[in-house]
């Protein structure tokens, strides 16, 4: 006697429901103003054109018309923005006027049929400092933290600890010595926000380098 055949489940199809598009409004539904001057001859967007309304509040900054004179204007609000900020920092730094005229006339500006799409033109004014070399940070060199010698063997020994971090640990101990609760607490000079057992790790670290560094000038 043969094996009974045996029904085969099916599937279990579940039909998602059609999501209809935005219903089309008639011109019955638009205000009357509107309908009277509207033609039907037109698109919906020549016709808010004609009337001088809106047709898209957000429209593509790359490929749209409207969309491209935003960003020529904010390219030239932009540019504008660091001119005055470079004379007023020339005029703080003694610069005659006629120097600065020079100078302003090397730095480009945007036409207003151009259009540069690399260019980074939505900053805060807060990135305008950026031109304020007094204000810069600059990146402490590991001449400065040690000695010419020790500058050599840091960079050898491949230790996992930067220049920065270097410059951190050396304040830090300075002020603190091997008090890594203290060091943690210090915002402004742990400016990283390192954890205790990190700046315990870092001290190491340095001090290691440090020892590493004077056992070979007394050799």
């Amino acid at each position: 006697m043969g094996l009974l055949s045996r029904r085969r489940k099916q599937p279990r199809i579940v039909k998602k429901k059609k999501v209809n598009g935005p219903k089309k409004i008639s011109l019955n539904q638009l205000d009357p103003n509107i309908r009277r001057h509207w033609d039907k001859k037109k698109s919906v967007q020549e016709n808010f054109q004609h009337m001088g309304l809106t047709y898209n509040l957000n429209p593509n900054l790359k490929y749209t018309d409207d969309g491209k004179k935003l960003l020529i204007d904010s390219q030239q609000q932009w540019n504008k923005l660091v001119q005055d900020k470079q004379k007023r920092l020339k005029k703080e730094a003694g610069l005659k006027d006629e120097e600065i005229k020079s100078e302003d006339e090397e730095v480009d500006v945007i036409e207003e049929d151009s259009y540069d799409e690399n260019n980074d033109y939505f900053k805060d004014e807060n990135d305008l400092n950026k031109y304020d070399l007094k204000q810069l940070r600059k990146k402490p060199k590991l001449t400065e933290l040690f000695d010419l010698q020790s500058a050599k063997e840091f960079k050898k020994t491949g230790k996992k600890l930067s220049s920065d971090d270097a410059s951190m640990m050396k304040q830090l101990i300075n002020k603190y010595g091997d008090d890594f609760k203290k060091m943690f607490k210090d915002i402004k000079l742990n400016f990283m926000q390192y954890s205790k057992g990190q700046l315990k790790e870092k001290y190491r670290t340095y001090q290691q380098f440090i020892q590493q560094a004077n056992d070979k000038k007394k050799n």
